[in-house]
């Protein structure tokens, strides 16, 4: 009976990735996954060409932001001169 069973599942879904084109895309997209996943599984030396391909490389320094100057003789004024002031 278990036989039986499983040759008729079987015999189902080898009809179905037959007919359906949307059965037979999915599939690709499984065994394309299985692939990759398995292929990264048993690639136990990945690391070692990745850090022979890549070698790290030292972090370039920022330089400090440079500081803004007030121009002189501005008669426009500034935030910090008008905050607090009181009304005459």
């Amino acid at each position: 009976m278990v036989v039986l069973l499983a040759t008729l599942g079987i015999v189902a879904s080898l009809l179905a990735y037959a007919v359906s084109p949307t059965v037979r895309h999915a599939v690709g997209h499984a065994a394309h996954s299985v692939k990759s996943t398995v292929g990264n599984v048993l690639d136990r030396d990945k690391n070692e060409r990745e850090h022979a391909k890549h070698p790290a490389k030292a972090q370039p320094t920022r330089p400090a932001p440079a500081q803004k100057r007030k121009a002189s003789g501005s008669t426009a004024p500034t935030r910090s001169s008008t905050v607090g002031a009181s009304a005459y």
